[in-house]
């Protein structure tokens, strides 16, 4: 017992590291190829407001996803043509892009996919620069059953213990500001 007394107090006389305040900032280069990174903001992605058109339900709790919410929502969001796939997905264009949304068979979940065809510049280096960027979004490499190669921006959201159909909507307009920004990316390689 006394050695543990000594080591505390031992450690507590000696003199505090200090640490640059500014360690997680980002210079200005970075903040240029990847805006989206919450260091380059002065609010966290946390506290972001993807404000989305509210109505009366609006603040109501979902806590189970269903393809017909999922898809109501999506046209109370303005996005027309969406179909249904036959394994609880829909099909829709954001931006003139292809998207998925697949919601979890449990319903208590749904990832989003925005498609862009691969070519030499959109290496696994270069769509990992991507992903050290961000913390909500990732990019990856995908091959097809059709051999089609493809680069895969994906977005996900849980709805566990639940969460506001604003939210819910909030998820669809942060989605297209990553995808938005990740073109940009992709065209500056």
């Amino acid at each position: 017992m006394m050695n543990n007394l000594s080591l505390i107090l031992l450690l507590l006389s000696l003199p505090l590291i200090s640490f640059p305040i500014n360690a997680q900032t980002a210079d200005d280069a970075f903040c240029e190829k990847f805006p989206l990174n919450s260091r380059c903001q002065e609010e966290s992605a946390v506290n972001e407001d993807n404000s989305a058109p509210n109505d009366s339900r609006d603040n109501q709790i979902v806590d189970l996803l269903t393809i017909d919410e999922v898809e109501r929502y999506l046209k109370e969001l303005g996005y027309i043509d969406v179909t249904r796939n036959n394994n609880n997905s829909l099909n829709f264009l954001m931006q003139g892009r292809p998207c998925s949304v697949f919601i979890a068979s449990n319903g208590k979940g749904m990832s989003l996919f925005s498609y862009y065809p691969q070519d030499e510049k959109t290496t696994l280096e270069a769509i990992n620069d991507w992903n050290k960027s961000l913390r909500y979004s990732f990019a990856y490499l995908y091959t097809t059953t059709k051999n089609d190669e493809l680069v895969v921006l994906e977005t996900n959201l849980t709805v566990t213990g639940g969460v506001t159909e604003s939210r819910i909507k909030s998820f669809f307009v942060l989605h297209s500001d990553y995808q938005a920004f990740f073109g940009r990316y992709l065209s500056e390689l």
